[in-house]
């Protein structure tokens, strides 16, 4: 049993919206707390901006997730209170489904990354390796090349200026005896004993070595650049190789197929680490996908470093991340749409219902106020009847011949007093009981703890505490009676609350008896009273269905009854938000 609103409920009106939005906020705390987790954390992804705004959420994750709960735990309670948990359980599928995309895209992003990044290592690696083989070969070249005793020797200068010509890299073959006179072969010879001054004590040492000059530790970009390989000879003197750093870089040429650029950067003996090779024209910085290869050879420290193009990265792109993404974004906006499906669809559902219910009830309320009006007019009939009759009476005895003066004078006043009586009377049944809206609200705020501590006794059965439940067979005497399971207990006494004295309750009970009689409605007489005794209302217990219940309580201006549904009592509220009160109430 309920009772219908005062006037049908929009279909996802400007409420549904808030609460929508309300949550999405909460499943996009909670969501963000999961997704911090769902990220790995050693693993940069390919979107710089996107990559910031996860890892910013995974810096607090267990603050998150808790206030996401929190949050989720919260707006569904509230939710539930105001009837609003489809839009909020909407919202909350949405933010959740799309958090889970995003969780799920970024992990198969990671997973890309992490492949790309070894690519390119494998890529550095691999470049630098036929620089290390040119260096070998170089030295393994100079190690045949005899000593000489001066710069006439023609065998020599031969086997020298072959090696030029066969090494693409090589600028000059030189040849520094234990006294240290330099001769050899090639464009730059000239220039080995000015590049050996600045390397002291290397020409003294027994195993080859390498150093990089004009100048040192620098980016290859830079011309001048030479690399000295010397392979000594004891104290007979040392061989010298001068080679363009430039062309031994031309050995670490990314293969066109692999779609990204070579840097190198080279740092000459003695130099522990490489500098990171500096960015290529018109390439951007990918934090996190160019790591850098080292290779160490001959005293010479060789760093590689492989820039992906636009292009490469379009192609390894996988198009099934995105799927997932757009498959979240999808997800979420059908959650939306099936929350407000669901809600209009429930919407059109209770207004059908409340229309029905208004319509049942205005054709219950339309009956029982005929019902009531006619029994209303009788009752004031007979009281007008009586009170003529006794006034007849009165007059009668006074024209009998043994009456006097003073008695005729004392009939004459019991029947003014009875006419007059006659007024108040049929006054209290058809006039409306006065009441302010002070009044009425300390009623309203009582109303509910009133009803709900009533003792009622209904004919046949034993007295009820209806803050109590009600024991098995209470009330199986009173149905037996109605012949029904359910029933109301309706009174007619004290309208809207105001106290109208003993008489006039019974007069309007009368009245009450007379309707329910016409319109063939089975009751029995019922009490309801304070646990206390000290305030009491007489009425029935009627079999009617909760329409007509409504009805005859409006009609003789009651605040609510009680409705028993075979189990337990409950307070329905006729005036107000016609609240349905189940019973006993739970504190």
């Amino acid at each position: 049993m309920s009772a219908a609103g005062d006037r049908p409920r929009a279909a996802f009106d400007e409420a549904s919206l808030r609460w929508l939005a309300v949550g999405v906020a909460a499943g996009a705390l909670a969501g963000a707390g999961a997704l911090a987790h769902a990220v790995p954390a050693e693993t940069l992804l390919d979107y710089p901006a996107a990559d910031a705004v996860l890892r910013s959420a995974g810096r607090v994750p267990g603050t998150l997730g808790s206030l996401g709960a929190l949050a989720l735990v919260a707006g569904a309670a509230w939710a539930w209170r105001t009837a609003r948990m489809v839009e909020f359980a909407a919202g909350a599928l949405a933010s959740a489904w799309l958090a889970m995309a995003i969780g799920g895209w970024a992990r198969l992003e990671a997973h890309e990354s992490d492949l790309e990044r070894q690519e390119l290592a494998t890529i550095q690696e691999l470049a630098l390796r036929p620089i290390a083989a040119a260096i070998d070969a170089s030295i393994a070249a100079l190690r045949v090349l005899g000593p000489s005793t001066g710069p006439t020797d023609a065998p020599w200068q031969a086997a020298a200026q072959r090696l030029v010509d066969a090494t693409p890299e090589a600028r000059a073959v030189a040849w520094i005896d234990a006294a240290g006179n330099t001769f050899g072969a090639g464009p730059e010879s000239a220039q080995v004993a000015d590049i050996m001054n600045g390397i002291p004590g290397n020409a003294r040492t027994d195993r080859p070595w390498a150093a990089s000059a004009w100048p040192t530790g620098s980016g290859l970009a830079d011309a001048r650049t030479r690399v000295i390989v010397a392979a000594p000879a004891g104290a007979q003197g040392t061989a010298i190789l001068l080679l363009d750093a430039q062309g031994l870089a031309a050995h670490a040429e990314c293969p066109p197929a692999a779609g990204a650029v070579l840097s190198l950067t080279l740092s000459g003996a003695g130099a522990d680490d490489a500098a990171e090779p500096p960015l290529p024209e018109g390439l951007r910085e990918r934090p996190g996908l160019q790591p850098s290869a080292l290779l160490r050879t001959a005293g010479l420290a060789w760093r590689s470093r492989a820039f992906p193009t636009e292009q490469r990265m379009n192609d390894r792109h996988q198009r099934g991340n995105t799927a997932v993404l757009a498959f979240g974004w999808l997800g979420a906006v059908a959650c939306v749409a099936a929350g407000i499906a669901i809600r209009r669809a429930a919407d059109a559902r209770s207004n059908a219902a409340d229309k029905a219910h208004r319509l049942a009830a205005a054709t219950a309320r339309a009956r029982i106020t005929a019902l009531g009006r006619e029994a209303l007019s009788a009752e004031a009939g007979h009281v007008i009847r009586a009170r003529l009759r006794e006034t007849l009476r009165t007059l009668e005895s006074a024209d009998e011949p043994a009456s006097t003066a003073a008695t005729r004078a004392a009939a004459v006043a019991r029947a003014c007093e009875s006419l007059s009586m006659a007024e108040a009377e049929v006054g209290a049944l058809l006039d409306r009981p006065g009441h302010t809206r002070i009044e009425r609200a300390e009623t309203d705020a009582a109303l509910e703890h009133l009803y709900s501590h009533t003792v009622l006794e209904v004919a046949g059965c034993a007295a009820v505490p209806v803050s109590k439940p009600v024991p098995a067979g209470a009330m199986a005497e009173a149905q037996r009676r109605l012949g029904s399971a359910t029933f109301a207990v309706l009174s007619s006494d004290n309208p809207m609350s105001v106290d109208l004295g003993a008489r006039t309750n019974q007069l309007r009970r009368g009245v009450l008896a007379l309707e329910l009689r016409s319109a063939g409605h089975a009751h029995v007489p019922a009490v309801g009273r304070s646990a206390d005794g000290r305030w009491a209302e007489h009425g029935f217990a009627v079999a009617v269905t909760p329409h007509e219940a409504d009805a005859i309580a409006e009609l003789h201006e009651q605040r609510a009854y009680f409705w028993f549904d075979g189990e337990r009592f409950y307070i329905q509220e006729v005036v107000g938000a016609r609240r349905t009160i189940a019973l006993p109430r739970i504190a």
